[in-house]
């Protein structure tokens, strides 16, 4: 099985994180419309934004100590790796940490050296 490469979930979610936000990125720098540049750039702010608090609530729960008592498996990981991305999208909607303004005026330069 030489060549291959095998990724963790961790990771895969971080590739396709990544793809996302370069599909966005494109797609943003493509569009001819201000205002549809201004929701492109929001919606690119708010997934960046949404993916790393995502990151952030995951390593803060596993430094928890987990019994193994009521332990509930994959099942448990993965409910909790959802609400986790839920959360943090809510987050990032109402206000964030700052990121999405961090990103919004970052690319808007970027658009007027290249413009």
């Amino acid at each position: 099985m030489t060549g291959s490469i095998i990724f963790t979930p961790t990771q895969f979610n971080m590739i396709n994180s990544n793809n996302r936000f370069e599909k966005i990125k494109n797609s943003v720098k493509s569009s001819e419309n201000n205002d549809n540049d201004s929701k492109k750039l929001e919606k690119v702010g708010v997934e960046l934004e949404s993916f790393f608090i995502s990151y952030l609530l995951k390593e803060m729960r596993s430094t928890i100590p987990k019994s193994g008592f009521l332990s509930g498996g994959k099942a448990e990981e993965f409910y909790t790796e959802m609400l986790d991305k839920e959360i943090a999208k809510e987050i990032s909607l109402r206000g964030g940490i700052g990121i999405k303004d961090l990103v919004d005026s970052q690319m808007k330069n970027d658009f007027k050296k290249d413009g």
